[in-house]
Order: C-alpha cells, then structure tokens, then sequence
C-alpha cells in the first residue's frame, strides 16, 4: 500500500500543477472577456483608421528590455506616443508620472530635437489628493534610478519632482506641444493633471495622452468617460486614449 502511495504522489503533484495553468489560462481568457466588454461598451470611439495609417510610417527606437517592467508602458504605447509625437513635429513634452524613466527615456532618444519635462512624486513624498490603493504601491520609499540616468539622452530630459496637484506650471502657459498623464489614477487626481495639462498645451497644434484607459483604473475610466465635451479617441491595442487641438486634427486628420 505504501508503494501505490509514493507512485500516486508526482501524478497528485502534476494534477496541481496543470489546474493551476488551467485555472490561470481560465482567468486571463475572463480578463480579456471583459476587457473587450468593457471596450464594446464604451463611449470614447476606437481611432479613425485613416490618422493611424499616418502615424505607423514612423520607425522607433526602443529602450533595452531589461527596463521594462510591471507599470512601464507597453510597446505599442510607445510607438503611438513617439509616432504622434513625431507628426506633429513636438519639440517640448510633458509627462505626469516619470515612474522608471522609460516613456521619458524612449521620447528622447526618438525625438532628438526634443526636450522632455517628466514630473513625478519624490521618494517618501505623500499625494495631497485621493488615489487609488494599487496608486501607493507604485511610490517609491527611497531614490529611483531612471532608465535615462547616464545616458546622452539626461541632457535633453528635465526630471522635476513634486505633487502634480500643487507644483506650480504658472510658467509654462501654452507652452508644449505634447502632454503625457500617467500620473497617480484616482479620478482626482486625473482631473487635477488634465487641467494643468490643458493649460500647458499648445492649443494650435498640440495634444494630450492619458494612459490606463481600463476597468482596473476606474478613475481614469469615469473621469474621461465623463468629459463629454471632448472629442477623444482610444488606440487600438493599447491603454491610451488622446485629444488633439484643433490645429492638430487639421493637420493629421483632415489632411
């Protein structure tokens, strides 16, 4: 009898092991599930095929994969940021959120004739608005090395730290051409960030990108969702969602 139970026990172990594959699979299939529900049911139109057939005859260089990791933009996020970017011809960009430096490091080394502004929380600092409770495990404890410390790229990129919510953008009135938010998600604090951001933009020709357009952020979600006043456009297989001034959509667009 005990030797039935020692051959039982790798055939019990493998058992496990498949229904946790199994119960994996099952779950990432529910996610994609509603995701695409959530996709379908959502008011902010998909982007007109034709503007994106303009923006994908740009190339891009990428960052080393090593630095990429869980809360780094994805590939194709960065391929529409640097290819937008590079049609409206942006010479000043903002971010909200540096995280690791890797979207801040990729625009730079894209747009060579660029300066990128990147904000984000210092190590230990506290927000002075709500966020969410995944928010507090993104700010870091101690110092953060970024992806574009050391590299020729720091001399184009200005890391300023500081609560979005109460830095002070009183100088830079219409004075960029890109916007990034991908700060803190609470809807708080996205609808502190978009207005500074619509503050900073140039309204001629500029843009603005939020990130985390999804059900696992729903401050992003109800906030953008609520701007109806806004005629804003989701990119297909990424997170992102974008508004473009009037002068930009003239000249991506309609042209």
């Amino acid at each position: 009898m005990l030797r039935k139970v020692r051959k039982l026990v790798p055939t019990t172990r493998y058992a496990l092991e498949s229904f946790h594959d199994f119960s994996g699979a099952t779950r990432e299939s529910a996610d994609l599930f509603f995701y695409r529900e959530f996709l379908h049911f959502s008011p902010i139109p998909e982007t007109p095929p034709d503007f994106l057939k303009k923006l994908w005859v740009h190339g891009m260089i990428l960052p080393g994969k090593s630095l990429f990791e869980d809360g780094t933009q994805s590939i194709e996020g960065l391929y529409f940021l640097v290819s937008l970017a590079k049609a409206l011809d942006a010479r000043r960009v903002f971010e909200f959120g540096t995280f690791t430096g890797v979207t801040a490091y990729t625009l730079a080394m894209n747009l060579p004739q660029s300066t990128i502004h990147t904000l984000d929380l210092p190590a230990g600092g506290l927000p002075s608005l709500n966020v969410e409770k995944e928010d507090k495990g993104y700010i870091p404890s101690n110092s953060r090395t970024r992806a574009f410390d050391g590299t020729r790229e720091a001399t184009r990129i200005v890391q300023h730290e500081g609560d979005s919510a109460k830095f002070d953008f009183s100088g830079w009135k219409s004075f960029f051409d890109l916007v990034y938010i991908d700060g803190a998600h609470s809807y708080d604090y996205v609808a502190s960030d978009t207005r500074h951001a619509f503050q900073m933009i140039c309204e001629s020709a500029g843009a603005i990108v939020w990130d985390d357009y999804g059900p696992g952020w729903p401050g992003v979600v109800e906030y953008l969702d609520g701007r109806k006043d806004l005629h804003l456009y989701r990119v297909p297989g990424t997170r992102l969602v974008f508004w473009l001034s009037d002068g930009a959509a003239a000249r991506l667009i309609q042209n």
